[in-house]
């Protein structure tokens, strides 16, 4: 079922990267959206890349990226992707956590992928949900937070969240994604040219 006109505005998603963030889970997530834009010659998706002081941040792998201050984000956002890597299940922002909380009662979509799904469960923002978490990390997940049904695969969407496992499972959820927003055909069309 489509649901999403072409000609409609873009969807507009932005990525909260959190330092060390992981570079291959937020390159395959960002592919299918480019790729979708190029084969229509429209932009179906717009992204733009959120810190929490506007300046580069540094990727798991040494790269920076460019970013705003997410306290200036866009605000005709669609969804948040929360990205995190090592360490992020420690990271502790009581401002982030609130400002998330608050992007949530306004109706956008929230998300993260990799060890960033910690940090929207430490936002209070996954009790009652189901969420993808890395094999690796299920059963502390599940341990730290037992309101959240941890699940061992590549994506989970629940309501108005959706959680990446990490790696290339970015792919597979944006694939999804464009699947229901603007039907098959387009998907298909973006697999075989991503691959």
């Amino acid at each position: 079922m489509v649901t999403q006109d072409i000609d409609a505005a873009p969807y507009r998603i932005a990525f909260m990267l959190i330092p060390r963030f992981n570079m291959m889970a937020l390159a395959a997530t960002l592919e299918p959206m480019r790729v979708a834009n190029y084969i229509t010659g429209r932009k179906l998706y717009d992204w733009q890349f959120l810190s929490d002081d506007g300046a580069n941040t540094i990727a798991s792998n040494g790269m920076p990226l460019a970013t705003s201050d997410y306290k200036n984000a866009d605000e005709k956002l669609r969804a948040i992707f929360v990205c995190g890597s090592w360490g992020a299940e420690h990271y502790d922002d009581p401002e982030l956590f609130a400002w998330l909380r608050r992007m949530d009662r306004f109706g956008i979509h929230l998300g993260a992928m990799d060890i960033g799904t910690y940090i929207l469960a430490r936002a209070r923002l996954l009790s009652g949900y189901r969420a993808a978490i890395l094999w690796y990390c299920i059963q502390a997940f599940q341990e730290a937070y037992p309101r959240t049904l941890a699940e061992e695969k590549l994506f989970v969407v629940d309501r108005n969240r959706t959680t990446i496992a990490g790696g290339a499972a970015g792919l597979d959820m944006m694939l999804d994604d464009i699947n229901h927003r603007f039907g098959p055909q387009l998907a298909q069309e973006v697999a075989e040219h991503i691959l």
